[in-house]
């Protein structure tokens, strides 16, 4: 039984437009809305996954939207005043420390408590490159599924190209 999966970087563009994606719009929402309803994410991901990346980025009014979301399981369009349900399952992550946004006053308390129920922290790539194989292979799969008549294989590479791979340090 397989989910829909929605994504959005909440960091990589402007709280309004990650809004509007999100939530999606109603006919003159704003200046250039269209004549129609759009659906948003929370929509497509009614009954599936649907990944917020950079939660820490989402700025304060942005939080309170996804609190009574997470709370009430309804959220509006942007420019609506109809509540619609939705069973979506929120992931979240960020790069940032939440619980030291929630000291400083930049990260809303109510919120944090609610999606903290399981936190798992990665460490750095650099400190875990037993997993850049599997990463390749997955990057692999993926880019040739869609692009390629052959299919390029992890173990198709040389072991020049591998060491390349595992020697240097990967931020992040």
């Amino acid at each position: 039984d397989e989910r829909p999966f929605y994504d959005i970087n909440i960091g990589s563009e402007k709280q309004e437009l990650v809004e509007a994606k999100l939530f999606g719009t109603e006919p003159g929402a704003f200046t250039g809305a269209h004549n129609k309803t759009r659906a948003g994410l929370l929509d497509l991901a009614r009954n599936g996954d649907i990944f917020l990346d950079e939660i820490g980025d989402a700025s304060l009014d942005l939080q309170v939207k996804l609190l009574k979301i997470i709370e009430e399981r309804t959220y509006y369009r942007v420019g609506g005043t109809t509540p619609i349900q939705t069973n979506a399952r929120f992931i979240l992550a960020t790069n940032k420390n939440l619980l030291e946004m929630v000291e400083a006053g930049t990260f809303r308390q109510d919120l944090y408590m609610r999606i903290s129920v399981f936190e798992e922290t990665l460490p750095p790539l650099k400190d875990r490159k037993a997993d850049v194989p599997d990463m390749v292979r997955g990057f692999l799969a993926h880019a040739t599924k869609e692009h390629s008549k052959k299919k390029i294989k992890y173990e198709d590479f040389t072991s020049e190209m591998v060491k390349y791979f595992l020697r240097d340090e990967i931020p992040g």
